[in-house]
């Protein structure tokens, strides 16, 4: 996985900040493919606002109920598919 300082800062949409800049950095890095489907159909805002909405419940759950360190509740949201593995990487079907 590349380190989110080593992306340029042109990859990431100034619409986005925080944690959906994150998602928006990792989708179009590793999932480019699906990403520019996305753009193309003018879903891909929207759907990285909906996974930054999907982490943060599982971020509050996971720090203010269950009690975890930032660092296992951030760990439960990469298990929770927001941050997906490589295209290339994924089974076909």
């Amino acid at each position: 996985m590349v380190p989110v300082a080593d992306l340029k800062v042109s990859e990431t949409p100034a619409e986005f900040n925080g944690l959906a800049a994150q998602i928006a950095r990792h989708w179009r890095t590793y999932l480019p493919r699906t990403s520019k489907r996305l753009e193309k159909a003018g879903e891909f805002r929207d759907h990285v606002l909906r996974l930054e909405e999907q982490a943060g419940d599982i971020l509050y759950e996971a720090i203010a109920v269950r009690k975890l360190s930032h660092d296992q509740a951030m760990e439960l949201v990469r298990d929770s598919g927001v941050f997906p593995p490589e295209e290339s990487s994924r089974p076909t079907t």
